[in-house]
C-alpha cells in the first residue's frame, strides 16, 4: 500500500509542477520585461519536455553542468543546463558535447593527480 500512496503523491506533485511551469511559460510569453530562466535541458537518460513545448520560442543556450551533490558518487552525473531568455545576447549557443564532460574529483584524491587525469582526457 505504501508504494501506491507514494506513487499517487509523486503524480500529484508532478501535476502541480507541470501547472506551475505552464503558468510561468504564459507569464513570460506576455511580459515586456527581459528574463533569464535556468532549467535543465537533458541528461543521459531523458529530455526536459518543456524545452520544446514552452521554451523553444525563446533564445536558448546550453552548458554542460555537473552536480557534485548526491547520496552516491555514481549518481553524480553531468547534465546539460539550458538558459532561456527573451533578448539578444552575444553568447556562444552551446558547449554541450563540445568539451569533455566534467568529472567529480574523488574524495581524498590529490589535486595534482586529478589535474593530471583531466589533462590526459583532454589529449584524446
Amino acid at each position: 500500500m505504501y508504494k501506491k500512496e507514494r506513487l499517487a503523491e509523486k503524480e500529484k506533485f508532478s501535476g502541480l509542477l507541470n501547472n506551475y511551469v505552464n503558468e510561468l511559460g504564459e507569464y513570460v510569453s506576455e511580459t515586456p520585461a527581459k528574463f533569464i530562466l535556468s532549467t535543465w535541458h537533458h541528461n543521459d537518460f531523458r529530455n526536459n519536455q518543456f524545452i520544446d513545448s514552452l521554451w523553444s520560442k525563446f533564445n536558448i543556450v546550453t552548458r554542460d553542468h555537473f552536480y557534485h551533490g548526491g547520496g552516491k558518487i555514481e549518481n553524480r552525473k553531468s547534465i546539460v543546463e539550458a538558459l532561456v531568455f527573451n533578448f539578444e545576447a552575444n553568447i556562444e549557443k552551446h558547449n554541450a558535447y563540445v568539451q569533455p564532460k566534467a568529472e567529480q574529483m574523488a574524495l581524498f584524491e590529490k589535486r595534482v593527480e586529478f589535474i593530471e587525469r583531466q589533462l590526459k582526457r583532454d589529449d584524446r
